[in-house]
């Protein structure tokens, strides 16, 4: 077991004027205070140059950014003195079941096939990295090339260049996107990361919609980040985000690009600033390890884990209030290099670079989830996952996704409000094509670390253009039924081999907590409670709140009182009752 001392910086900030971009270098180090940006939209002249550049990078098929990436983005190191081919498998190999039958079956209440009107077929040909935010009716959902909202609980999308929908930033949008929602705050946010400008340096946005509304309307604000802002010179560039919501802050992560010491960044940002576009201080650490993975579901206290060599894991402790810390925990040794070509003979899993991609906090424990290559007793690549407390990071249990006849990769996974895990993943090589699945660990299977109930979204009839697959898929609970999860996930179809991505969303988890068909959405003008997302417990405090939340068929019921807004236009085949004492009027 080995302990290493941590190095980071903690740095205060000056502040950027609204609607102007972050600074560049000062003589000192400095870490913003940020504005949202409201500018208008893109102008006529930039949406031509930008769509030509979005044409040519798709036609290189981003070969520019892969070698870039390649270049940088390293492995971590090998340790030595283990041996992973002495580890065998400590859970039962992974299986499938079906949907339906009993209240504790795992169930895909709905998946959705995304027309190509509805992304532009701008899906990408290998790798298309999608994300998912759902808010009630409203969910929004991304790839690399292209952003779609719906209002309707995914039943139908329209598409948003994203390239063009928010004005442009450094040397033009390319192309990671993350979305997550925010259920105490009512917000939704979507990352968008763009590629190096002259000066080898590049821009992340931030942007936020602060009501179902405006998430449905496609309204935003945003803040802009570049490395220049935390201090680092030109010719350093952020890759590779990811996001998770604690409760105070919401965190992102990123690789750092051409710095000799630091190899990834940290950024925490107030959620009640957010909430009203209101200046943020970008706090920040940063790492001399790569990839880092913040823990869904963390609390006061955010969890992130990245790797020291194939023997250790190093766990970062990071407190609202408190210090910075970290430890170095031994796990079993795992190999780097995994390879498992499809029936087409593409090896679609060759650029899975076996970092940590999901991670979570359950209780008092903690999960971290990633890719190896086949080794010993496993003759394919899978998926290892390291528990630990959360008190002492102790580590408290490993497993693996494992199948003796195709590879497991790619997962990710996100808590619910009763205690379990649903996880969203790959199989694919040994006779199968790259197929999605849909997982769940809680207590009706008995385990939160494995074995997992698992169920089949879609398979793969066909291969992707290159050796790689994409960085990362994504499942979010589903606000606001919290005991369920949405994903987002992709295969590929043979009918045009290397061409035709297919993009689902799919709405997943047990029976038991299935969503009802049609919605009673509940109304009180009495709340003060900010998490309202009209539920019986969290009722929205205004009568328009809770109309705009219905779709046909469902039903808004009002407790009794007088709600101060503009009479309602009621436009949807929605039943409003009155519940309670009194009279409910809108005034």
């Amino acid at each position: 077991m080995r302990f290493q001392n941590l190095f980071f910086l903690m740095l205060l900030a000056p502040e950027v004027a609204a609607q102007q971009t972050p600074p560049g270098p000062t003589s000192a180090p400095s870490v913003p205070v940020l504005t949202p940006r409201f500018d208008g939209p893109i102008t006529e002249q930039e949406m031509r140059e930008l769509t030509a550049r979005l044409g040519t990078l798709k036609d290189q098929g981003l070969d520019k950014r892969t070698l870039r990436t390649n270049l940088f983005r390293r492995r971590c190191d090998v340790d030595l003195s283990a041996d992973p081919s002495t580890v065998t498998p400590t859970s039962p190999e992974m299986t499938l079941g079906g949907p339906g039958g009993g209240g504790s079956a795992l169930a895909l209440y709905k998946t959705k096939l995304l027309t190509d009107t509805e992304t532009n077929d701008s899906t990408s040909t290998a790798a298309c990295e999608p994300s998912i935010g759902m808010n009630g009716r409203v969910s929004w959902v991304t790839g690399n090339w292209f952003s779609a909202v719906s209002d309707d609980y995914t039943d139908n999308y329209t598409y948003f260049n994203p390239a063009t929908n928010f004005p442009n930033a450094g040397g033009g949008f390319c192309c990671d996107q993350i979305v997550h929602f925010d259920r105490r705050h009512n917000l939704m946010f979507h990352y968008l990361q763009y590629t190096v400008d002259g000066t080898g340096s590049n821009i992340v946005r931030l942007a936020v919609s602060n009501s179902m509304e405006n998430q449905a309307g496609n309204t935003w604000y945003w803040y802009d980040l570049d490395p220049q802002a935390f201090g680092y010179a030109n010719g350093v560039w952020f890759d590779f985000p990811g996001m998770a919501v604690g409760s105070n802050h919401l965190y992102i992560t990123s690789n750092v690009i051409g710095h000799a010491t630091d190899r990834a960044i940290s950024i925490r940002f107030d959620l009640d600033g957010l909430a009203v576009a209101g200046s943020v201080t970008a706090i920040n650490f940063r790492s001399p390890l790569a990839n880092l993975r913040c823990t869904q579901g963390a609390g006061t206290t955010m969890f992130i884990g990245t790797q020291v060599d194939t023997n250790t894991l190093r766990v970062y402790r990071w407190p609202e209030v408190g210090t910075l810390s970290s430890v170095d925990r031994d796990v079993t040794a795992w190999s780097q290099g995994s390879s498992a070509p499809d029936p087409g003979g593409v090896d679609w899993i060759a650029r899975d670079f076996n970092d940590i991609l999901a991670a979570h906090v359950i209780g008092s424990e903690m999960f971290f989830m990633w890719g190896a290559a086949a080794s010993g007793s496993f003759p394919f690549p899978h998926i290892r996952i390291a528990r630990f407390s959360t008190g002492s990071s102790t580590l408290t249990g490993q497993g693996q996704i494992w199948s003796g006849s195709t590879a497991w990769a790619y997962p990710d996974s996100h808590p619910n409000d009763s205690g379990g895990v649903g996880v969203l993943m790959y199989f694919g090589g040994g006779g199968s094509y790259a197929s999605l699945v849909a997982a769940v660990a809680d207590s009706f299977g008995g385990s939160t670390l494995g074995p997992m109930d698992g169920v089949l979204v879609a398979s793969g009839t066909g291969s992707p253009s290159a050796n790689r697959w994409g960085d990362y898929v994504t499942v979010r609970r589903a606000s606001p039924y919290d005991n369920t999860w949405i994903g987002a996930g992709f295969t590929m179809n043979a009918s045009a081999p290397g061409a035709n991505t297919e993009v689902r969303t799919v709405w997943f988890g047990r029976e038991t907590h299935r969503p009802p068909a049609n919605r009673t959405i509940y109304v009180d003008g009495d709340v003060t409670d900010p998490f309202q997302d009209g539920t019986f417990p969290n009722p929205y405090d205004t009568a328009r709140e809770g109309f705009f939340a219905a779709i046909d068929g469902d039903t808004v019921a009002l407790d009794g009182d007088t709600y101060s807004e503009a009479p309602l236009a009621l436009d949807r085949n929605v039943d409003v009752l009155k519940t309670g004492s009194g009279s409910a009027v809108v005034d």
